[in-house]
């Protein structure tokens, strides 16, 4: 149960006040508590100093409880706690303001916070006190009451106090939750707003458009001013032309919320070029807006004669040793299988949170640089159209991906890829064409992606069993830079080439870790501005037999598909992939030289397309045997060889 701490027996003669106008910015950088701050923690203890921040941290890698409030934000933060080392982390810990004088009618009171458990649950109270007193029942008014900003960033907050104009007041943090983390508070200080101040914070535009479309050009605004609004006009210029004005009544935007707008008139782009939205708000409740600095949103849009049908990127970095990895695959899965004529998917295997035998040969090579250049800084991580999303259920989706297909392309790509069994050489050519002007240094990507490795032994340090990885990217060309393009004319063409040789295993001890990969692959090529790391467009053509031998590969061919055997000769494993015209019942049996039934899988019925069946041979004696698959009333048999 959680200790109801009672002030009433700290005196308020005991304790100094420092009284200002207004409050002024502290962002607690020094290691002892401000002057005329006050910390109140558990056992009515009046505090005036607090414990550093490499403490904080050994704390929480040691032990399971956690003091409930700090000052400061990550590197200069401080616990106010005289504590910290006896559990439990009680709730009643309280952070007082000095006293200070309010002297405006628009003055709120503003700080930032955020919840050191990134899932949330830490709840504060915000309390006011109309006197110079500290103790409990002083501190009448709430100001708020709620959750500090979950997540590991500080979030700002503003509260009106210009009732008080002209009184002394003191303002007190309360913590409410008795948790084992706690929560931040920093840049805590007063300010006196204008009355009437919007500004837009976003304008929302397709990147490109078409002529003779329309246009509905939205976005949001923010109420910086101290009144609520509830009349605007919202006005637009196309390239510094003639506004457009259209009034918006009947609203309610109070101070520090956003409103979602929409302009009434739509635009309609009559010729190919770019263009420069502007969006601003004013006539504020009949009002001058009183800070011009943030009335202003711009955003810029290519329209071209006809655009093209998008290919959607999604691209995701994850983990073999990665329990949220796991958990966010199938919801990832099920919309890429959903969505196969409208993206490719190109998934990075990074070295953290454990092990990870793919990450081991392809981080060096690509896949840091492609953590950078994104920002990645947690799995699983998801960029669709190189803008994030999160891969799991409820942050990817069949509609993101409409959405994202919808604004379409002003380029086209086309990727013609080579790969030579005898020196396991990957060549490709691809031809990007634009429909319309494009300016230079646009970037474009090349990866060569594994359809499916499928590993003998689970992968994963963590709880959820890992095997099976598709679409993972095995090689960048010409590297992880990409090649720069040139500026691009309505019609013209630019064309890339590039090869690679196979280099490397997919596990550092094969003996330990076999494992199956397919007899396809990808060359999937996109073009990027690395400016927006918007992705225009994607293109991307199947490489087969991208693991095949000079020995073994040759598919045995039926009426209704055909079966490809591999590796073969085969120590460890073996794969059987069967490619199917239409639908069909598939019985699979394998028998030694002298007839006896080595293995069999019970029949079941396979659609049509390819499908993998990895078979363990790791018991199977040298020699030679005979695979057979039954496809319907047709048998298909091929040789396999154990070689030990």
């Amino acid at each position: 149960m959680k200790k109801k701490l009672l002030l009433l027996s700290i005196a308020v003669g005991l304790i100094s006040f420092n009284t200002k106008a207004q409050l002024a910015l502290e962002n607690f950088n020094s290691s002892t508590l401000p002057t005329g701050w006050v910390l109140i923690n558990d056992g009515n203890t009046v505090s005036t100093s607090f414990t550093g921040s490499t403490a904080i941290q050994d704390t929480l890698d040691v032990h399971a409880w956690w003091p409930e409030i700090a000052l400061g934000v990550a590197g200069d933060y401080q616990m106010i706690t005289t504590s910290l080392f006896t559990p439990p982390a009680a709730a009643n810990r309280w952070l007082i303001t000095p006293s200070f004088n309010v002297t405006s009618a628009n003055t709120v009171f503003q700080w930032d916070d955020y919840d050191l458990n990134a899932s949330g649950g830490e709840f504060f109270e915000l309390k006011l006190s109309p006197t110079a007193g500290i103790t409990a029942p002083a501190f009448t008014k709430m100001l708020y009451a709620g959750p500090a900003a979950p997540g590991n960033g500080l979030v700002t907050h503003q509260i009106p106090i210009g009732a008080y104009n002209g009184t002394t007041v003191t303002i007190a943090f309360r913590d409410t939750t008795n948790s084992h983390w706690g929560m931040v508070v920093d840049n805590v200080e007063t300010k006196v707003l204008p009355s009437w101040d919007l500004g837009v914070t976003a304008v929302y535009l397709p990147p490109f458009g078409q002529t003779g479309s329309s246009y509905t050009i939205t976005g949001t605004l923010n109420n910086y001013g101290y009144d609520t609004v509830t009349s605007i006009n919202i006005n637009y210029s196309v390239n510094g032309g003639t506004p457009v004005t259209a009034s918006v009544p009947s609203i309610t935007i109070p101070l520090a919320s956003s409103y979602s707008y929409s302009c009434a008139t739509a635009w309609v782009p009559s010729a190919a070029g770019t263009y420069t939205i502007k969006v601003w708000a004013d006539n504020i409740n009949g009002n001058v807006d009183g800070n011009h600095t943030n009335d202003t949103g711009i955003a810029t849009i290519v329209v071209i004669d006809t655009l093209q049908p998008k290919t959607v990127l999604v691209e995701e970095f994850n983990q073999a040793s990665c329990d949220p990895c796991a958990a966010a695959t199938p919801n990832l899965d099920s919309v890429y299988v959903n969505n196969l004529s409208n993206a490719i998917m190109v998934r990075y295997h990074v070295n953290f949170p454990g092990r990870d035998c793919m990450d081991s040969v392809t981080l060096n090579p690509f896949v840091q640089s492609r953590l950078i250049y994104y920002n990645v800084s947690g799995v699983p991580d998801a960029q669709v159209d190189g803008q994030y999303i999160y891969p799991g259920a409820g942050g990817f989706s069949s509609t993101i991906v409409s959405e994202a297909k919808s604004f379409g392309s002003p380029l086209n790509i086309t990727v013609n890829p080579t790969f030579n069994a005898t020196t396991q050489k990957y060549s490709y050519t691809a031809t990007i064409t634009s429909h319309g002007a494009l300016p230079a240094g646009l970037i474009a990507y090349t990866t060569l992606t594994v359809d499916t490795l499928n590993y003998a032994g689970n992968q994963s340090t963590e709880s959820i069993p890992q095997y099976l990885f598709p679409e993972v990217a095995e090689n960048m060309f010409p590297n992880a830079s990409g090649a720069s393009l040139a500026a691009f004319t309505a019609g013209s063409s630019q064309t890339l080439t590039g090869s690679w040789v196979k280099n490397h295993p997919w596990a550092s001890d094969a003996k330990v870790w076999s494992y199956d990969s397919s007899l396809h692959g990808k060359i999937v090529v996109w073009v990027e501005n690395t400016a927006t790391k918007y992705v225009y467009q994607a293109g991307y053509a199947a490489v087969n037999t991208v693991y095949s031998t000079p020995t073994g590969v040759a598919s045995v061919i039926g009426t209704n598909g055909s079966m490809d055997l591999y590796p073969n000769p085969a120590n460890q494993t073996t794969m059987i992939a069967l490619t199917l015209k239409s639908d069909a019942d598939v019985k699979l049996e394998i028998y030694n030289t002298l007839g006896q039934l080595v293995y069999s899988m019970p029949a079941e019925h396979r659609n049509p397309g390819t499908s993998h069946s990895s078979i363990d041979v790791a018991n199977f004696a040298s020699g030679e045997y005979f695979v057979k698959v039954f496809v319907g009333n047709e048998l298909l048999t091929k040789t396999l060889t154990i070689a030990k």
